[in-house]
């Protein structure tokens, strides 16, 4: 839950004339053993007016064939998990959910939370947006 309070950035409000989407608590144990809890928002009961757009990029022919030449050169691959990811994409829309410690306060979300719709596409925009800050662009 420390994650939600440093990462999230949420606003605590009234409660608002809007939807209040639902969370969940999911919580795993890692094969280290340590055990992880995830707020995950209930984003399959969306209305249309808490999101815009939601379709975002996948793997294309073109990336797969850089992964397959690379592979066939025997190049270095790595791979890299950006931890909490959603949480540093900032939202536009108004999404309100119940804060986690007070089921009785409602927030405003600033950052995306997994389980919305609209989190992948946000995500997504925001590493671009990086990338193309520290010189690198999109070729394919």
């Amino acid at each position: 839950m420390e994650v939600f309070d440093m990462k999230i950035k949420y606003n605590r409000t009234e409660i608002p004339d809007k939807l209040i989407i639902p969370t969940n608590t999911i919580f795993t144990k890692k094969r280290n053993g340590i055990y992880k809890a995830r707020i995950v928002c209930r984003g399959d009961i969306q209305t249309p007016d808490t999101y815009n757009v939601i379709a975002t990029e996948s793997l294309n022919h073109n990336h797969i064939k850089i992964f397959l030449i690379a592979n066939n050169r025997n190049m270095f691959m790595k791979t890299l998990d950006i931890n909490h990811a959603f949480l540093y994409a900032k939202l536009e829309e108004e999404i309100y959910i119940p804060h986690p410690h007070d089921r009785r306060c409602v927030v405003k979300l600033n950052k995306a939370l997994y389980g919305l719709k609209q989190s992948p596409k946000v995500w997504n925009d925001h590493l671009r947006q990086y990338l193309n800050s520290i010189g690198l662009e999109d070729n394919t």
